[in-house]
């Protein structure tokens, strides 16, 4: 049976639309914006002075996964909207080395439009960006820091 088709009694086709491919995209220390059909950012470089990362268009199955292949140790990444988008979701953060078990949850509230990774952030740490919804990004991630208090921000 064709894949197109819609059942075997029927001669109407079905029209399929890929929204997003699998493409990686490595980052290094500069600004960027996410291409539409990226789904895999690595940032291989520190960020010397502040830099930001502007998401692709929020549409429903999209989803970008971040990952930090050297130590940030020197600036932040601010990730922002692209157009009237918006973030929501939380990131779990901890600190490297800690037996206490110190660390901290942002929780990323309707609205935030930035989220800023302040500097410290340590190498295999991961965001999960994922949209359900047009218009809305959901955050899930990992981030493990090398002190207590340095986790990211929103506004």
């Amino acid at each position: 049976m064709r894949s197109d088709v819609l059942n075997k009694n029927s001669n109407s086709y079905v029209s399929f639309t890929k929204e997003q491919t699998n493409n990686y995209e490595a980052v290094g220390d500069a600004a960027a914006t996410i291409a539409e059909d990226t789904s895999l950012v690595v940032f291989t470089a520190d960020a010397t002075s502040s830099r930001v990362i502007t998401m692709p268009k929020a549409i429903a199955g999209r989803q970008v996964k971040f990952l930090w292949q050297v130590e940030q140790a020197t600036s932040d990444r601010v990730f922002t909207r692209a157009g009237s988008d918006d973030f929501v979701g939380q990131v779990n953060c901890s600190v490297q080395g800690d037996g206490a078990g110190d660390g901290d949850v942002l929780s990323v509230t309707d609205g935030t439009v930035t989220i800023t990774f302040v500097d410290d952030v340590n190498i295999g740490s991961e965001v999960n960006i994922y949209c359900a919804v047009d218009g809305q990004w959901i955050v899930s991630g990992h981030i493990t820091y090398d002190a207590v208090g340095a986790i990211p921000t929103i506004a």
